[in-house]
């Protein structure tokens, strides 16, 4: 799985401009929420997970 946090730079403390994109989809029941993510730079999805719907697996 690829990591989607942004290196920081050390002279600014502050992050890099972010140069792609991610498109996040979400697909919301009321028992769960189905979640799934992919980069625009692959095409392919980076992770799927299903979670519980209340307000402690959400967080």
């Amino acid at each position: 799985m690829q990591d989607l946090h942004l290196p920081q730079n050390k002279k600014t403390d502050r992050r890099n401009v972010m140069k792609r994109k991610v498109y996040v989809g979400m697909d919301v029941h009321k028992e769960t929420i189905q979640i799934a993510y992919l980069t625009s730079n692959t095409k392919e999805m980076v992770k799927e997970q299903q979670i519980k719907h209340n307000e402690v697996h959400i967080k």
